[in-house]
């Protein structure tokens, strides 16, 4: 007797049922992005608030009380690629509110703002010579204000795999006692050996703490040789 083969009927989507899938999925990626990746759809309120133009934002504890305040605006000012330089108006560790701290703590750290007129130009280790000269060292070193950006440094010792390894492992987000946990920011890496050169992609719409990556790669033993902007 030969048997018969059953053959199951192939039903296709109509346009309403996958019009419904889409916005589904679409609604899905959306919640996984929001609840873990906090840059496309969730940016930094605060830095979008304060840095809303191309801005580099700096905080050196103990000048003011060193009389070393106008030194460090005039060694600012020098920089060709800084323009409307002023002190800031808020300061780290300022309560939700805006409360400012003690008058005399007030009166030693110095908040500095400024606008970036040419973005192409801008190398954050520029400041960093700026100021050695009047041994002022900026605790807090920000850049922010455009959607989306990377931080290019050119690493003095980056000549091989092993080195590679360890730039990628300095910019890895770990907890520091300075900083707490770090590189919330980064969004990704890249590094060029043949450029000796290590990127790192800023969160859509957040702004970089220069401060982290400097300091990381210092430790790291990579220190940079100039850290530019670059626009993707």
């Amino acid at each position: 007797m030969r048997s018969r083969t059953a053959r199951t009927a192939i039903r296709y989507s109509n346009a309403l049922e996958i019009i419904g899938m889409t916005i589904l999925w679409a609604a899905a990626f959306i919640w996984y992005d929001s609840a873990f990746n906090k840059h496309m759809f969730k940016p930094d309120t605060y830095r979008l608030l304060t840095l809303s133009t191309p801005q580099v934002s700096l905080w050196m504890p103990h000048v003011g009380c060193s009389g070393k305040a106008e030194e460090v605006m005039r060694a600012l000012q020098a920089l060709p690629w800084l323009v409307e330089i002023k002190r800031a108006q808020t300061i780290p560790g300022a309560d939700a509110e805006g409360q400012a701290k003690r008058p005399e703590e007030a009166q030693c750290d110095i908040g500095v703002l400024a606008n970036v007129q040419d973005v192409e130009r801008v190398d954050f280790m520029e400041i960093e010579r700026a100021l050695r000269p009047l041994n002022v060292v900026p605790t807090t070193l920000e850049f922010g204000g455009i959607p989306h950006f990377g931080l290019k440094a050119k690493l003095a010792n980056l000549t091989c795999e092993s080195c590679a390894r360890a730039a990628l492992d300095a910019l890895t987000p770990r907890r520091d006692p300075r900083f707490g946990v770090t590189f919330k920011w980064l969004d990704s890496k890249r590094v060029n050996i043949k450029e000796q050169t290590i990127t790192a992609f800023v969160r859509f719409n957040n702004g970089a703490h220069i401060d982290e990556m400097l300091w990381a790669l210092i430790q790291a033993g990579l220190p940079p040789l100039s850290l530019h902007v670059v626009l993707e």
